[in-house]
Protein backbone atom coordinates (compact mmCIF):
# COMPACT_ATOMS: atom_id res chain seq x y z
CA UNK A 1 0.00 0.00 0.00
CA UNK A 2 2.90 2.34 0.66
CA UNK A 3 3.96 2.22 -3.00
CA UNK A 4 0.47 2.71 -4.41
CA UNK A 5 -0.83 5.36 -1.99
CA UNK A 6 2.01 6.74 0.14
CA UNK A 7 -0.01 9.68 1.44
CA UNK A 8 -2.86 7.53 2.71
CA UNK A 9 -0.47 4.97 4.19
CA UNK A 10 1.60 7.62 5.99
CA UNK A 11 -1.52 9.28 7.37
CA UNK A 12 -3.02 6.09 8.78
CA UNK A 13 0.33 4.72 10.00
CA UNK A 14 1.02 7.96 11.88
CA UNK A 15 -2.53 8.09 13.24
CA UNK A 16 -2.06 4.54 14.52
CA UNK A 17 1.13 5.57 16.31
CA UNK A 18 -0.59 8.61 17.82
CA UNK A 19 -3.41 6.35 19.05
CA UNK A 20 -0.77 4.01 20.48
CA UNK A 21 0.68 6.90 22.50
CA UNK A 22 -2.80 8.04 23.54
CA UNK A 23 -3.72 4.54 24.74
CA UNK A 24 -0.62 4.27 26.93
CA UNK A 25 -1.39 7.76 28.29
CA UNK A 26 -4.86 6.48 29.14
CA UNK A 27 -3.48 3.39 30.88
CA UNK A 28 -0.71 4.97 32.96
CA UNK A 29 -1.68 8.63 32.90
CA UNK A 30 -0.16 11.44 30.86
CA UNK A 31 2.28 12.60 33.55
CA UNK A 32 3.73 9.15 34.16
CA UNK A 33 3.85 8.52 30.40
CA UNK A 34 5.84 11.73 29.90
CA UNK A 35 8.16 10.83 32.78
CA UNK A 36 8.76 7.38 31.27
CA UNK A 37 9.33 8.76 27.80
CA UNK A 38 11.83 11.36 28.96
CA UNK A 39 13.73 9.05 31.26
CA UNK A 40 17.47 9.34 30.44
CA UNK A 41 17.54 5.82 28.96
CA UNK A 42 14.63 6.54 26.61
CA UNK A 43 14.90 10.22 25.76
CA UNK A 44 16.76 9.82 22.46
CA UNK A 45 14.29 7.29 21.10
CA UNK A 46 11.35 9.34 22.36
CA UNK A 47 12.54 12.57 20.79
CA UNK A 48 13.27 10.91 17.44
CA UNK A 49 9.89 9.18 17.56
CA UNK A 50 7.97 12.34 18.44
CA UNK A 51 9.77 14.36 15.75
CA UNK A 52 9.25 11.69 13.11
CA UNK A 53 5.46 11.73 13.56
CA UNK A 54 4.83 15.24 12.18
CA UNK A 55 7.68 14.90 9.66
CA UNK A 56 5.99 11.83 8.20
CA UNK A 57 2.70 13.66 7.83
CA UNK A 58 4.40 16.75 6.44
CA UNK A 59 6.36 14.77 3.86
CA UNK A 60 3.26 12.89 2.78
CA UNK A 61 0.74 15.72 2.73
CA UNK A 62 2.96 18.57 1.53
CA UNK A 63 5.37 16.81 -0.84
CA UNK A 64 3.73 13.45 -1.55
CA UNK A 65 7.20 11.98 -2.03
CA UNK A 66 7.37 8.20 -1.78
CA UNK A 67 11.04 8.22 -0.77
CA UNK A 68 10.50 10.76 2.02
CA UNK A 69 7.47 8.86 3.29
CA UNK A 70 9.41 5.58 3.31
CA UNK A 71 12.33 7.25 5.11
CA UNK A 72 10.18 8.84 7.83
CA UNK A 73 7.98 5.75 8.30
CA UNK A 74 11.14 3.70 8.71
CA UNK A 75 12.47 6.26 11.19
CA UNK A 76 9.18 6.07 13.12
CA UNK A 77 9.32 2.30 13.20
CA UNK A 78 12.96 2.08 14.28
CA UNK A 79 12.52 4.73 16.98
CA UNK A 80 9.39 3.03 18.30
CA UNK A 81 11.09 -0.37 18.39
CA UNK A 82 14.15 1.11 20.15
CA UNK A 83 11.84 2.77 22.66
CA UNK A 84 9.93 -0.48 23.27
CA UNK A 85 13.17 -2.45 23.68
CA UNK A 86 14.14 -0.12 26.52
CA UNK A 87 11.40 -1.69 28.66
CA UNK A 88 12.81 -5.22 28.33
CA UNK A 89 15.92 -5.87 30.45
CA UNK A 90 19.05 -6.30 28.29
CA UNK A 91 17.00 -6.14 25.08
CA UNK A 92 18.92 -3.17 23.69
CA UNK A 93 22.23 -4.87 24.45
CA UNK A 94 21.08 -8.05 22.72
CA UNK A 95 19.81 -6.04 19.73
CA UNK A 96 23.09 -4.12 19.42
CA UNK A 97 25.14 -7.33 19.65
CA UNK A 98 22.95 -9.14 17.15
CA UNK A 99 22.99 -6.28 14.65
CA UNK A 100 26.75 -5.92 15.08
CA UNK A 101 27.30 -9.60 14.35
CA UNK A 102 24.93 -9.40 11.38
CA UNK A 103 26.87 -6.43 10.03
CA UNK A 104 30.16 -8.27 10.45
CA UNK A 105 28.76 -11.31 8.65
CA UNK A 106 27.47 -9.20 5.78
CA UNK A 107 30.81 -7.41 5.49
CA UNK A 108 32.63 -10.75 5.48
CA UNK A 109 30.31 -12.15 2.80
CA UNK A 110 30.59 -9.03 0.66
CA UNK A 111 34.36 -9.03 1.08
CA UNK A 112 34.56 -12.63 -0.07
CA UNK A 113 32.32 -11.99 -3.07
CA UNK A 114 34.15 -8.84 -4.18
CA UNK A 115 37.61 -10.43 -4.09
CA UNK A 116 36.80 -13.05 -6.71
Amino acid sequence: MIVVMPTKFAFFFTCGNVFLLASTCFLVGPLRQAQNMFDPTRISASVVYLISLPLTLFSALKFGSLMMVVAFVTLQLVAMLWYLLSYIPFARTIAKTTLGKLGQSCAWICGRCCRK
